[in-house]
């Protein structure tokens, strides 16, 4: 802290000094407000600054022409003072605490000269009172940026990776899939590493998995990184491996038991399988470095993946998932296109309608509306070659509805009927 620089003396004449000297401190301060502008005249030194909590600065967005900065530290209420090298003030701002955050902040922006380092200086002002003020340096002499470093692809249950990756504080990351478009955008103005979800639309999902991403700051932007949206990579212990199929078994009425050793995965961890698309159709829990996971198999030679997700924990909120393992399901029920289904009967009751369908063992019958919604669907027995499908209430009697039957292999050309009749 600086000495007083001045002490009363006794008697009038110090009486007068002090008052003297308040009037002029007074006259110097700007006024309290949203912003200050250059030139606006600097807070005197002869003010007695308290031990106030030195400020904290991070340029958080950089243009041509002006620089943002994020300052931490001091008091909630108080106000942060950006000075320039002359000590004039060229921005204010009140000092807020956000929630779940350590230290009150507050988003300060000035102008700068490009390609120089711009020297400024931070101090609080309390009151009529004002810390020390603290060197703090813009470099605005940004002719390139490095590559953002990826650390890890993570699959979702919604299908929308997460990726994490390390960048330059203050630096804005883009992500472009193979298309073109920017799928996901973020700011590192908190930390230098971050997860970045990746939200496509439905096409862009069917057809697109290779993406770019790159990091733009000062008017640089990076070399692209180019990754895949199944390049999911191991959580940063690196022991997470895939898992390893030791059975598998598929019943008359398609349930297929799949059965796992997932060595290193911790209990209430799952093992997750995939279609070939990476969707999730199903999932069990591990327990003693073992999982058993049940599905209805919809394909006579289905190829699929299974790996290993950890779940999130209110440590680590993000899920990790390893690599995969391919999986093929051999038991089959044909390989040829089925005939068309034919109705047998269809019985209305209060509730419901039974419609009774002659098909092929083992195969899948579907029943759809008018507008092609699924209202039933049901499998047939391995020795069966009818099968009965309960229709809610809510179908609309009297309406054309369409029966197809799907042999794992392709579905039949669909017969048409009118439910209730």
């Amino acid at each position: 802290m600086k000495k007083p620089a001045f002490v009363l003396s006794t008697g009038i004449v110090g009486v007068v000094l002090a008052c003297s000297l308040n009037l002029q401190q007074a006259s110097a301060e700007p006024a309290s407000g949203a912003g200050v502008t250059a030139g606006s005249g600097a807070p005197s030194d002869a003010a007695v600054p308290r031990a106030f909590e030195p400020l904290a600065g991070t340029v958080i967005d950089l243009t041509k022409t002006s620089a943002t900065i994020r300052v931490e530290g001091g008091v909630e209420g108080q106000r942060a003072q950006l000075l320039d090298s002359e000590g004039s003030v060229v921005a204010e701002k009140l000092l807020v605490k956000p929630p779940r955050q350590p230290a009150p902040r507050a988003i300060v922006r000035t102008p700068i000269r490009f390609g120089t380092v711009n020297h400024f200086r931070l101090r609080i002002k309390d009151d009529d009172t004002l810390s020390e003020a603290r060197d703090f340096d813009v470099d605005a002499d940004v002719t390139a940026v490095d590559p953002v470093k990826l650390l890890r692809v993570t699959a979702t249950p919604t299908g929308k990776p997460i990726i994490q990756v390390e960048g330059r504080l203050g630096a804005r990351i883009e992500i472009t899939n193979s298309r073109g478009r920017v799928v996901g955008t973020q700011t590192l103005d908190e930390k230098a590493d971050s997860f970045i979800t990746i939200d496509e639309r439905g096409e862009d999902l069917a057809v697109s998995p290779q993406y770019t991403v790159v990091q733009k700051f000062g008017g640089a932007t990076s070399t692209p990184v180019p990754f895949s949206r199944f390049d999911y990579t191991l959580p940063p212990e690196g022991d997470l491996i895939a898992p390893t199929l030791t059975s598998q078994e598929t019943n008359d009425w398609g349930l297929t038991t799949l059965s796992f050793d997932a060595t290193n995965a911790p209990d209430d961890s799952l093992v997750v399988v995939k279609d070939m698309n990476r969707k999730r159709l199903a999932a069990g829990l591990v327990s003693d470095g073992k999982a058993v996971v049940e599905f209805v198999k919809r394909g006579s030679e289905v190829q699929l993946y299974a790996s290993v997700e950890v779940l999130a924990t209110a440590e680590d909120p993000q899920e990790y998932e390893s690599a995969a393992t391919p999986v093929v399901i051999n038991a089959g029920v044909g390989t040829q296109v089925p005939d068309a289904p034919s109705i047998e009967k269809t019985e209305t009751g209060d509730a419901r309608t039974t419609v009774t369908v002659a098909a092929e063992p083992g195969g899948l019958v579907t029943i759809r509306d008018e507008n092609g919604a699924v209202v039933a669907k049901r499998l047939v027995g391995a020795s069966s070659t009818a099968v009965q499908l309960l229709v809610p209430v809510t179908a609309r009697t009297g309406g054309e509805y369409l029966v197809y039957q799907n042999n794992g292999n392709a579905d039949s050309t669909p017969t048409a009927f009118t439910l209730g009749k």
